[in-house]
């Protein structure tokens, strides 16, 4: 992503680190508000194996928020100064495992709530039965996803080369999870509109019954038009600037075209960390709800305690 110092001007460094600075406060406080309803849990109903995957993302994305861009802030505030510090190299390489680290998992969760949703669709009968039993599983599985994205940003420690670090990040780690994921929501979607179709053919549906089909086939589409429009809007910028980074030597006329890549790589990336508890979480019903539950509680409960 960024090569190198960044030589483009204080300007440009104030305007990056502002940037990344504020993308970071966003994440933080947005994660910590679902990692709190997460907790919390008022209804008694995020105790789910699927729902401990959202919880792997969001913590993930919040070390993001609290390691990977206050390090690449001061990485870029570093680089700009008169005086390099001669641990320039190695703060880069902390915040690049930081992030690498941290995506990693976001996206591997992502890939198990997406296939805890497709089993719930190709076979409703079973998941509830086979998601009670699972929580050992499911507990395993997190650790897999752990220990798999140590993996690749476990090479930097190691020695290896961070540009082949990058390159492993880029084509193994991010574009393969991400055309894994659309592949998975769409034959979600495929799937969970075939089961409508089924649904509302049978003879034994009552009218009833069939609404409740109906809202829940409008509900889902939505939150899988949300879902899927964020990956491939967000991803496909991502992957752009992120090989204009990598391999755009021969179109820029300096380095100053790549390093601007990579800055734009990383902007896109926290921004859509700071998407995610919007998209993937407050956007859903129950979510709002145990917000609103969790906090209007404590409203009432200051109130009343001054009240008195």
């Amino acid at each position: 992503m960024l090569k190198g110092p960044v030589n483009d001007g204080k300007g440009e460094c104030i305007t990056l680190v502002s940037v990344i600075s504020l993308l970071s406060l966003t994440i933080v406080v947005g994660h910590a508000l679902m990692l709190i309803i997460l907790w919390k849990d008022p209804f008694k109903r995020f105790r789910t194996p699927p729902t401990f995957l959202v919880c792997g993302m969001v913590l993930a994305n919040f070390i993001s928020g609290l390691s990977a861009g206050p390090l690449f802030c001061y990485y870029v505030i570093s680089s700009c100064s008169a005086l390099r510090p001669p641990y320039l190299e190695l703060l880069w390489n902390a915040a690049s495992f930081m992030l690498y680290w941290t995506t990693s998992v976001s996206y591997l969760s992502m890939l198990g709530l997406s296939l805890c949703q497709y089993i719930g669709v190709k076979i409703p009968h079973k998941h509830s039965g086979l998601w009670s039993s699972a929580k050992k599983t499911t507990a395993s599985f997190l650790g897999i996803i752990t220990f798999i994205s140590f993996l690749i940003p476990g090479m930097l420690p190691l020695g290896v080369s961070p540009i082949i670090v990058e390159k492993l990040q880029l084509h193994v780690t991010f574009q393969l999870s991400t055309f894994i994921l659309c592949a998975l929501y769409a034959a979600l979607g495929v799937e969970y509109l075939q089961q409508v179709k089924r649904a509302r053919e049978s003879s034994n549906n009552a009218v009833k019954g069939m609404t409740c089909v109906r809202v829940r086939d409008r509900n889902f589409t939505r939150a899988n038009l949300m879902l899927l429009a964020c990956v491939t809007l967000l991803s496909l910028p991502i992957m752009i600037t992120w090989h204009l980074s990598m391999y755009g030597g021969k179109l820029f006329s300096s380095k100053t075209g790549q390093t601007a890549s990579g800055a734009v790589t990383i902007t896109l990336f926290m921004m859509k960390i700071t998407l995610d508890p919007f998209i993937y979480c407050m956007r859903l019903t129950i979510y709002r709800k145990a917000f609103k539950r969790i906090f209007k509680w404590r409203n009432r409960q200051v109130a009343h305690a001054g009240s008195s």
